[in-house]
């Protein structure tokens, strides 16, 4: 499509050119100028990217290191790094791995993670809680904990951010139990 707009400039409108007129043979007292104007490449409104409310928990990352090792980087390409990386979910304390990524999983979905909202947990049945002296609380004795972190949720996530986060949470997830610290590793005798 080809759209022509067509002007006419009079001599006596501009000075500059009515002096450069007058020294020239005589000029026509008006002149056309014909502007053609060719569209730029036609913008086609992309989709939106769907999203979805993701749910982090060991069960979850490790059916999308099962299933879906086609999305994921190098590293998980190789299925020894998968079941290490899984082994790894079975044992983590999700609590801690929280805590640890709270300020990136805040800041990364501020307005889609509400940290009193979207934490998953379950209670710690009677059997499964410790039960300390310590003096300094009414009674002399704990029980607990009471509850425990399982995972969280972001809201509104495309594939790409629930995938980098997948994969965040996982490296994280081995990197912490490699520190060999027992409040990490729900495997533990000393877990609780």
């Amino acid at each position: 499509m080809v759209v022509t707009f067509y002007a006419m400039v009079l001599a006596a409108g501009f000075p500059a050119e009515a002096s450069a007129a007058a020294s020239q043979p005589a000029a026509a007292p008006a002149q056309s100028v014909s502007i053609q104007l060719t569209p730029g490449i036609e913008q086609v409104p992309r989709e939106r990217e769907r999203t979805f409310t993701a749910r982090f928990t060991p069960e979850e990352l490790k059916l999308l290191l099962a299933k879906r090792s086609d999305v994921l980087p190098l590293p998980f390409e190789f299925d020894d790094q998968r079941e290490a990386f899984a082994a790894a979910l079975d044992r983590i304390s999700m609590q801690a791995l929280v805590e640890k990524l709270k300020p990136f999983i805040t800041g990364e979905f501020s307005n889609r993670f509400d940290v009193e909202r979207d934490l998953i947990v379950v209670p710690v049945p009677p059997e499964q809680q410790l039960e300390l002296e310590v003096p300094e609380l009414p009674g002399g004795r704990y029980r607990g904990p009471t509850e425990e972190v399982m995972g969280f949720l972001v809201h509104e996530v495309t594939e790409r951010e629930f995938i980098s986060t997948a994969i965040r949470l996982v490296q994280t997830a081995r990197q912490m139990l490699d520190t060999g610290k027992t409040v990490f590793d729900r495997s533990s005798l000393r877990y609780f």
